[in-house]
């Protein structure tokens, strides 16, 4: 039999090859697709998709710094600077993030941490919601914290610090609570920067299970990404990841991928028609059949 290819036929050999790598997509793209699709579930946080990734979401369906991670079927946790913190709730409307830090849920005097800690947004990912503001807890310091000018000690006001006495057997013994903006002191052994719900109750900063009450509630965050490209998207047939060199949207579809710039799954090609098309496919299935079987 002779598989040589008269030169009529070429062009319609190259079009049906090229209509066949159009349909069928390559399938790290069909992965990804796939995987962003997915949705993460984990206790009473549900339904949760981009900017978040973390269990059946691999990393390139989110922003890198908003993993998620799932424990025991029901606890949501997300690490931030080093820090992990239990994901209360997420309002993808809003773009907040309801979170308590991890630790607190062994005590308020009984923290593990390492080191100085500061959750101490605005920065290019983070901003404190308007509900939520910084506090700053120094523990075991040998005398009361040095206070800028304005700060008045035992006035009663929201800057003053309360001072909190920790129960026998704790991690440390003693703490202060300052509501505004403070620097980390070096006399003390711990120095603590988190939010906490503007709607608490200062006057109970005194109180240690109000204290620790309040903290459990946790505090809300602003999480600023761009999801408003995310829903063109998803609204072309595709599902939303991010690049790992820029954290820039991408968008996954089912055929190929967008150009790049473009976030919208492209309509797919139309198919060959006519009798050179046919011909065309029938000539590259004889090649193919040449390459397994020989001649």
């Amino acid at each position: 039999m002779n598989w040589r290819l008269s030169s009529s036929s070429s062009p319609f050999l190259l079009l049906s090859f090229s209509w066949l790598l159009l349909v069928f997509p390559t399938c790290s793209s069909m992965d990804r697709y796939r995987d962003c699709s997915n949705r993460f579930n984990c206790g009473h946080i549900t339904d949760v998709g981009y900017p978040f990734s973390g269990e059946r979401r691999p990393s390139d369906c989110g922003h890198p710094d908003l993993k998620l991670s799932c424990h025991h079927g029901s606890l949501t946790t997300i690490e931030i600077k080093g820090v992990t913190y239990n994901v209360l709730e997420i309002n993808p409307t809003k773009q907040i993030l309801k979170i308590s830090i991890d630790d607190m849920f062994d005590g308020f005097c009984s923290l593990k941490f390492p080191k100085n800690t500061t959750f101490d947004p605005p920065d290019d990912l983070f901003e404190y919601a308007p509900d939520s503001q910084q506090v700053t807890i120094l523990y075991d310091c040998p005398s009361t914290p040095y206070i800028p000018p304005g700060y008045v000690p035992g006035s009663g006001s929201a800057s003053a610090p309360a001072r909190l006495d920790c129960p026998m057997g704790s991690t440390y013994k003693s703490a202060f609570i300052i509501t505004e903006p403070h620097a980390a002191d070096p006399q003390c052994n711990l120095t603590l920067k988190v939010g906490i719900l503007r709607s608490y109750d200062y006057g109970d900063m005194g109180n240690l299970s109000k204290v620790e009450e309040a903290m459990r509630l946790g505090f809300e965050v602003k999480y600023k990404v761009d999801t408003g490209a995310c829903n063109e998207c998803i609204e072309s047939g595709g599902s939303c990841g991010s690049t790992s060199m820029t954290n820039q949207l991408t968008c996954y579809c089912e055929g190929h991928n967008p150009p790049p710039g473009e976030i919208k799954c492209p309509p797919p090609p139309p198919p060959p028609t006519g009798q050179t098309a046919k011909t065309g496919i029938i000539q590259l299935a004889q090649v193919f059949l040449k390459l397994i079987f020989g001649s």
